[in-house]
This record gives structure tokens, sequence and C-alpha cells, in this order.
């Protein structure tokens, strides 16, 4: 009989002896790996070695040499002995787990993209060129004055000292059409009398809806429109 030492796992006993045919018949018993139950089997195997042994003599059959090992004894106190110890530890609830979830402080993701646009355009002061004034259109306001708006600019509808940008719509831009336009040559002037005009940034309206797009502050260079197109007065 050969023996392997119990480990983690439960390992098999195998018990070996001449069967009547010569042949070798192989039992095995699988062992538990603590407790009465470790012990019982022990226990089992011996008598089983020693029936397989008595068997043999009296069949006329030589006896195999054997190895025996004795199987160490579990402590009785082994938690497999005690079922009710297991059961009565304390388990997660699933109710417990989910309530711990929902309990948790959650953001609007509209919340969290607000926060990251907020800072594109940031210092970005801006006055909408053209012949009406987008930012007090009746009704719903234009997707660019929200797009502005959303990625941080601050807006107004006339030139003041803190203005940097004026946005310029592309189509008096590719008709050469600015100087013909009467509220833009009117910001123009505002800008002119409050000495901003040179130091603003003359740019295609184009230059906010890239900067959107690319969730960033694009060069203005671009973009930008030569004061000659702009003013009929200078």
């Amino acid at each position: 009989m050969t023996y392997q030492a119990p480990g983690r796992r439960p390992s098999p006993l195998r018990l070996s002896n001449a069967g009547g045919d010569g042949g070798a018949s192989t039992t095995s018993i699988a062992c538990g790996s603590g407790g009465a139950l470790h012990n019982a089997c022990a226990a089992a195997c011996a008598d089983a070695a020693s029936d397989n042994t008595a068997a043999s003599a009296s069949a006329g059959v030589p006896a195999v040499a054997s190895t025996t090992h004795s199987m160490p004894a579990m402590s009785p106190d082994s938690p497999l002995d005690d079922p009710a110890a297991l059961l009565s530890k304390p388990l997660p609830s699933p109710v417990a787990q989910v309530s711990s979830f929902l309990s948790r402080p959650t953001r609007d993701v509209r919340q969290i993209v607000s926060s990251l646009s907020a800072s594109v355009l940031a210092g970005v002061h801006c006055v909408f060129a053209g012949p009406f004034d987008m930012i007090l259109s009746p009704g719903c306001k234009p997707p660019e004055v929200q797009l502005a708006e959303r990625f941080g600019a601050v807006l107004s509808t006339q030139m003041s000292a803190g203005a940097t940008h004026l946005l310029l719509p592309p189509v008096l831009i590719a008709a050469g059409a600015l100087t013909r336009c009467a509220r833009t040559q009117a910001l123009a002037m505002q800008a002119h009398q409050l000495g901003i005009l040179r130091s603003l940034h003359l740019v295609d309206l184009r230059w906010l809806l890239d900067c959107v797009a690319h969730w960033e502050r694009l060069p203005e260079d671009n973009y930008a429109t030569p004061l000659s197109q702009l003013c009929y007065f200078l």
C-alpha cells in the first residue's frame, strides 16, 4: 500500500494487493482533509490492508511486501466536524452590497462634460459680427452661441475693453462684404475708439467651431482676417 501525505487538497489512498489471478488490484478511497473524517479514513485503510493480507494467505498467494505510512491524526476541533460553525460565519449580504453601491455619491455625466469643456475657451471674450446680433436672436440660441458658452467663452453684444475676439461670418468674408455690413463696421469703430482694434483677434467664425471640435484653443493665425478687409475708415 502506498500513501501520499495530505496537503492543501485531499489525496486518494491506494491499496494494492495481489489478486487471485496473479494481477494486482487497486482500491482508492477519497480521504478528507481534517478531523474525524481524516482519522476514520486512516483506520479504514488499515483494516482494508489487514483483510487483503489475510485473504491472500488463505488463498495460498504469497504476501506482497508493502510499505505502510502512518497517517497523522487531525485535531478533533477541525471545522469539518462542525458544519454549524461554518454556517454561522457572517456572509456579505447582496442587499447590503447593493445599498452600499447606491449610497455612493454620483455625478451627472453632463456635469462632468461641462467641467471639462468649460476650460477650452477660458479667457476668450468674443463678439459676434454680422448683420444681426446672434446673442439676442429670438427663440432658441443659435448653436454657435451655445457652443461658445459651453466651452467657456464670454459673450458680449457690444465691444468692451476686455474683448479679445471679433468673430466674422464666413459668408461675408468670402463675398468681401465686411465693409458693407453696417453692424460689423459699428463694432470695428467701437474697438478703434477703445484702442483695442489692432490687438483684437479678427477671426473667421469657423475658428470657434474648430476649437470645439478639437477640444482645444487653436492658433488664431490660421483663421485671421486682415484688418484692411474689415475697416473702410483705416
